[in-house]
């Protein structure tokens, strides 16, 4: 099964969260990256990061590669904000025709469940339903004790 892990991380959680599932599955990481970054600190890392995820703003992507027919399964990982998917991720959605591709997500947030961002990121996805999905909280920051057990256990559903 030929795996694409695509991801967009902004303070390091999603990254962590892609390169620990590569190490499990296998597969290709593909980094997402903003032309014009946001702020990863401070109070406009909030206003305007939220404002554009708010808005379902496609802000132009550093070059990548990324071939959409040639993948089984195709996982994207990415933080939540303000309850929606980062614009880096709508990018990545309006350029790739993911509906002959099963797919799979695994958020990460400071706080909640994800389950708002997860919606969101389901009505953009073409001819994708119910994707496989993990949700974690602040993963990189090694305070979960089963982490490892939730990772392993996603990717038994993945194989």
């Amino acid at each position: 099964m030929k795996t694409a892990i695509v991801y967009y991380s902004l303070n390091g959680n999603s990254e962590f969260m892609a390169k620990n599932l590569a190490g499990r599955l296998g597969g290709d990481l593909v980094r997402l990256e903003c032309q014009k970054p946001y702020p990863a600190r401070g109070p406009l890392k909030f206003i305007k990061g939220g404002k554009d995820a708010m808005a379902g703003v496609e802000p132009p992507l550093r070059p990548y590669t990324f071939d959409d027919t040639g993948y089984d399964l195709v996982i994207l990982a990415f933080p939540v904000w303000a309850d929606k998917v980062p614009p880096a991720i709508n990018t990545f959605l309006r350029d790739h025709d993911l509906s002959g591709v099963r797919v799979a997500l695994v958020v990460s947030s400071a706080g909640g469940s994800g389950e708002k961002c997860v919606a969101d990121c389901v009505s953009k996805m073409r001819g994708q339903a119910n994707p496989p999905v993990l949700s974690l909280r602040n993963p990189a920051d090694g305070k979960d004790a089963q982490l490892g057990e939730k990772l392993e256990e996603f990717c038994s559903t993945l194989r």
